[in-house]
């Protein structure tokens, strides 16, 4: 008698209270139900819901589902859940172990091989709470779950009440800020790399001149240990005829004018160096000085003249570039993050996605120059192989169809020694700067020569290429505009260019990446130009 007074809630669209089950079990679902509906009709925000299965089966169903629910997946309650299942993309559970919080991802190929466990989980704890990502109908949203599992052991049968939040806004915050500590992570990184791993002295000093770090090529120059160069003055490097003029310098940075001299310095055994020094001030707090000292040795000068990197203004434009770039993508990934909270209160998701797909570009461009510079910073030799010529440079004729390629490959050459993923991308930086070089002539040609070159002992490219050995000579030529004599010099700084900041395209490590390439193929590149006639790039690599 008492089983017959427990009427069906109001428009009940489940399944257990048609079965013959316990009356806990009706009792207990019905007023479930029956509170869930009352919340409902209330026309709070809530996604609430009550789901079962029963033990050791996959299936789940269930037997009450919101307004707010069944409109969010425009389902009904039948097939609500085989559309839930299908629009979840991943799912993140937090586990707090002693005082550490852990993040764990499951994908969904994962989530369908460890259903079983997962629920057997829920079931042992009575609670589930966790986020999942939704993708339903091209529109990707996050739903925060939070939810008490109930067993009912007599009826082999468990439910679980709960309420989805949307949590969208909050999950995009979250990988935007993960996005940015790889940011900052990956720029200091650079910065790292760039100090420990120079070919040149790198010093940094105080603002009275006092030295606190150094880098290993500093150490090897001037004799002295790291130790012993940390806290001694700058300045009594310096022979003491040239320290005032040195000092002078000096104050020119604190106005924040980069410098570049040429100096006379002591190393601990009392020989003298000719070196280039360039100094610049990197606004940290406190306040550093950070010199870049290059020997003025023979080969260096006469590199010094002829090719960009001999003047590499390395510290003061990769810290400026890499500070732009940087705090550029930074802005657009906090300002799209504003609009995507503002677009997100209208309830608009199309207009979400196109923000959060310009969000997921600008990290790519970031991407795209951490990777970039890494390379820049990678002198290191590299494993060459055997590429046919012709092949490799019809390759740009395909790429660059709206100009007029002439390739001549010499008769006696067929191979030159290579790596094409580092190698190609230096020739199509080139062959990219010429194409831009002329972009406004009438007759859009580059010409393009491959031939033999045997470096002796009385030649002048010894003093350039260091061996005397049998190289291939690459002749890149544009008829454009030129480049002023005094640019040819830093035309591989990086982010050096001529145009204005605002017209510039790509990462500004276009051509730096090419010097860096030459040089670990142990070949040489340089660059010759009159203005208003031609330009040509020049490359030796051994071959």
């Amino acid at each position: 008698m008492e089983e017959k007074k427990t009427a069906l809630p109001k428009d009940y669209e489940g399944r257990l209270l048609f079965q013959d089950i316990s009356l806990d079990l009706k009792k207990s679902l019905c007023s479930y139900i029956n509170r869930l509906q009352s919340i409902n009709e209330l026309l709070v925000p809530a996604i609430l819901y009550i789901s079962a299965w029963k033990d050791g089966k996959n299936e789940i169903w269930y037997e009450y589902a919101g307004d707010n629910f069944k409109d969010l997946f425009s389902s009904d309650i039948k097939n609500l859940s085989s559309v839930f299942k299908n629009s979840v993309k991943a799912r993140k559970t937090y586990v707090q172990k002693e005082s550490n919080l852990t993040i764990q991802t499951q994908d969904k190929p994962l989530l369908l091989k460890k259903i079983l466990k997962l629920r057997n989980e829920t079931e042992n704890s009575g609670f589930n709470e966790a986020v999942y990502k939704i993708e339903y109908r091209n529109n990707i949203f996050w739903l925060k779950d939070q939810a008490r599992v109930i067993p009912f052991t007599k009826d082999k049968v468990t439910i679980s009440i709960g309420n989805l939040t949307n949590v969208t806004k909050e999950m995009e915050a979250d990988e935007a800020r993960k996005k940015a500590e790889i940011i900052l992570k990956n720029k200091e990184e650079i910065l790292t790399s760039l100090f420990n791993n120079s070919y040149d002295s790198v010093i940094l000093t105080d603002i009275e001149g006092n030295i606190i770090d150094c880098n290993e090529v500093a150490e090897r120059t001037f004799n002295y240990t790291k130790n012993e160069l940390i806290n001694k003055k700058y300045y009594s490097f310096i022979l003491p005829q040239e320290r005032k003029t040195s000092i002078n310098k000096i104050k020119e940075v604190m106005g924040k004018k980069n410098i570049r001299t040429e100096l006379t310095l002591l190393t601990k055994d009392k020989k003298t160096l000719e070196v280039e020094v360039s100094i610049v001030r990197i606004d940290s707090n406190p306040l550093v000085i950070q010199s870049f000292i290059r020997k003025n040795s023979e080969k260096i000068a006469l590199e010094k003249e002829k090719i960009a990197t001999s003047k590499f203004k390395l510290v003061s434009t990769m810290a400026t570039g890499i500070s732009h770039d940087i705090n550029n993508i930074l802005s657009i990934i906090h300002g799209n993050l504003s609009l995507a909270a503002m677009e997100a209160s209208k309830n608009n998701n199309e207009n979400i996605l196109k923000i959060i797909e310009r969000i997921n570009k600008a990290s790519s461009h970031l991407e795209l120059i951490t990777k970039k510079f890494f390379s820049f910073s990678d002198t290191s030799l590299i494993i060459k192989n055997s590429i046919e010529i012709k092949s490799f440079f019809n390759k740009y004729v395909d790429k660059y169809k709206d100009l007029t390629l002439t390739i001549k490959i010499a008769d006696n050459l067929k191979y030159f020694r290579i790596n094409p993923l580092i190698f190609e991308p230096a020739i199509d930086a080139i062959i990219e700067n010429s194409s831009e070089a002329i972009a406004n002539s009438k007759h859009k040609e580059i010409k393009i020569k491959i031939s033999d070159l045997t470096i002796k002992e009385d030649s002048d490219l010894k003093e350039k290429l260091f061996k005397e050995e049998n190289y291939i000579k690459i002749e890149i030529i544009d008829s454009g505009k030129g480049i002023k004599p005094d640019n040819i010099s830093r035309m591989f700084d990086p982010y050096f260019s001529t145009k204005p900041l605002s017209s510039k395209k790509g990462t500004g490590l276009g051509l730096s990446n090419v010097y860096t390439a030459i040089k670990q193929h142990e070949g040489y590149i340089e660059v010759e130009s009159k203005e208003n006639i031609m330009t040509k790039f020049i490359v030796y690599i051994p071959e």
